[in-house]
């Protein structure tokens, strides 16, 4: 009884370290990566800012009176840079799409706000590079998912190899809330870099 569970056992594990290894030798495949950010992992973009932007389990809102900014880091795993293309011109390059869910159920009906993003780079060399994203205008009393297809030039290379970072910066009008920012990537991943 305890020989056959060995056995079973140890085909188990040699059956599957055996179709991760094939796996991993051929891992090309047009894949999308969605992550999706609560808004209350923003934070305010200045300090002076902190006691004027909210920030609870349903995303981080504006309580003042006037503008205000907020910072949501953003990760990826790599861009149009990390696929089939480096090595296969027939291949076609990858693409980004970022979607920020905005609230605002708290403004007045009467008044229609402009809310507006920014995405920003910081290479390892130190490099800043931004992308702006066009403005929404949006009447108060709503909910609304501002969706942006997008292939920015600010994320060309890309890698999970070096420290850049991303992050969205946006400007919150009074009483407008962010619940959530959504990332995709749609791309060839694998292939050309070895995954464990």
């Amino acid at each position: 009884m305890k020989t056959s569970n060995l056995l079973a056992l140890t085909c188990g594990v040699l059956c599957t370290g055996l179709l991760l290894a094939d796996a991993s030798a051929t891992g090309l495949g047009y894949t999308t990566n969605r992550k999706i950010m609560a808004g209350s992992q923003c934070q305010p973009s200045t300090g002076s800012q902190t006691g004027d932007v909210y920030i609870n389990p349903e995303g981080v809102r504006n309580i003042s009176t006037q503008n205000r900014y907020v910072s949501c880091a953003l990760v990826f795993d790599g861009d149009d840079d990390i696929d089939v293309d480096d090595s296969d011109d027939s291949t076609g390059p990858g693409g980004m799409e970022i979607e920020v869910g905005l609230d605002y159920s708290t403004v007045p009906s009467n008044q229609s706000p402009v809310t507006n993003c920014t995405l920003i780079r910081f290479d390892y060399d130190g490099t800043r590079t931004t992308a702006a994203f066009p403005a929404v205008q949006v009447q108060g009393g709503t909910t609304v998912t501002y969706t942006y297809l997008y292939n920015p030039a600010v994320l060309d290379g890309l890698s999970p190899f070096n420290p850049d970072t991303v992050s969205l910066n946006c400007r919150l009008p009074p009483q407008v809330r962010l619940n959530y920012v959504k990332t995709y990537e749609y791309e060839y991943t694998g292939g050309f870099y070895y995954v464990p």
